[in-house]
């Protein structure tokens, strides 16, 4: 355990060729004393680390060798991490598929011990899933309940990264102007405050800055762009329900 938290902080510093010489030393050691504990949180970092660092099937692999440990544990929430990590990766390597069922046994795992917090995030990785297999109104209603959930958590770069998906939507079904819309806002929002979003949401966020400067014209996109810059988020993400806008002014 003092090995891997060693790595940690090799990788914290920016040195990740002593944090994976580090964490491999102690994922060797929690293997050779049957250490179930040691040897999930080695493989978890070492499927981090390899993650931010392009490397996404030896990432997978790691995060796979964990899967049995942690479920011997019965630690559901580890579980529902590791398998979010695994929608991401797979998302990556453009298996949609299995991503699309990973980020599901996620969504699952954190119902079934009420969590909340973590539920929007799979619901997404599902949503990009249903995107990429061309079933659109599956997309949109998870993507939306995704957006739910961050809203009533007040997460500000979940609602974005939602705003995002629901723009590849757009483009698919021709709303570009819409599409454009949603990423300036998320671009501006993104360098303004210094964050960054998970790695599909950053390639949905490229996909639909390249489509739309390639559909409507330097002109337009620039005018569509500086309109989603100047947009505000609470406005973009109320025009997605509607019906709770109408159910407002009934009352």
């Amino acid at each position: 355990m003092a090995l891997t938290s060693l790595g940690r902080a090799y990788e914290e510093t920016s040195e990740p060729e002593r944090a994976l010489a580090t964490t491999k030393e102690a994922l060797a050691i929690a293997e050779q004393i049957e250490d179930t504990w040691g040897l999930i949180h080695a493989l978890q970092l070492l499927g981090t680390i390899s993650r931010f660092h392009f490397d996404y099937d030896v990432a997978i692999d790691y995060f796979e060798r964990s899967l049995p440990a942690i479920r011997l544990i019965g630690d559901r929430y580890a579980e529902g991490i590791t398998l979010a990590n695994l929608s991401i990766l797979y998302n990556l390597r453009e298996n949609y598929p299995v991503s699309g069922h990973a980020a599901e046994q996620s969504f699952a795992l954190f119902q079934s011990i009420g969590d909340e917090v973590q539920q929007p995030f799979p619901l997404r990785m599902m949503g990009y899933s249903a995107i990429q297999a061309g079933n659109l109104v599956r997309a949109r209603s998870l993507i939306l309940e995704s957006l739910k959930g961050n809203r009533a958590q007040g997460h500000i770069l979940g609602q974005l990264a939602c705003l995002i998906a629901l723009g590849r939507c757009e483009v698919v079904e021709g709303n570009v102007r819409r599409a454009v819309t949603f990423a300036g806002l998320a671009e501006n929002y993104l360098q303004k405050e210094s964050q960054t979003l998970p790695e599909p949401d950053m390639m949905a966020l490229d996909h639909l800055l390249i489509v739309g400067k390639k559909k409507l014209g330097k002109n337009l996109f620039d005018q569509t762009l500086t309109q989603g810059e100047s947009s505000r988020l609470e406005d973009l993400v109320a025009q997605e329900f509607p019906s709770e806008a109408q159910v407002s002014s009934d009352h």
